[in-house]
């Protein structure tokens, strides 16, 4: 087989870009690095326990939101204790319910019920959202649990 002269330069050069442009869409999916998952708002930003929340934000990277049981809401205290509320949301919008206990730890699809509950108190919290498949977490937003 003959060889035109620079068509093995070509093939390394188009080798390199490929690999360039693919390794960095695996390496930004992977680590988090562009996240672009953002809660845009929270409502209402304060309540007694049995409160509905409903955080509007962009909750997937556009193309795809990840498995079911890969997404989740995380309130985390001052004292940095973590609330787990597994859930997928719907479009722009997630929902959940602010509960007097909830688990500290993801359980996924096991059906095993929580192995660490957690007592949620009265306080502020921080609230954001993980999308623990493709690795990436919103910003937070403030809910305070009242005393009623």
């Amino acid at each position: 087989m003959k060889y035109q002269k620079g068509s093995v330069l070509t093939w390394i050069l188009i080798a390199v870009a490929v690999f360039v442009v693919l390794g960095g869409i695996y390496f930004t999916k992977n680590t988090g690095v562009q996240s672009v998952i953002k809660i845009y708002s929270i409502s209402p930003t304060s309540g007694p326990l049995g409160t509905k929340v409903t955080l509007t934000g962009n909750f997937s990277d556009g193309d795809w939101a990840g498995p079911e049981y890969s997404t989740q809401v995380v309130l985390q205290n001052n004292a940095r204790n973590k609330a787990v509320v597994e859930l997928m949301p719907a479009n722009d919008t997630a929902t959940f319910t602010v509960s007097p206990e909830m688990c500290s730890v993801s359980t996924g699809a096991s059906g095993r019920p929580c192995p660490s509950p957690v007592a949620i108190s009265s306080g502020t919290y921080n609230v954001y959202y993980e999308n623990t498949y493709l690795k990436e977490t919103s910003n937070s937003v403030s809910f305070t649990v009242t005393n009623q």
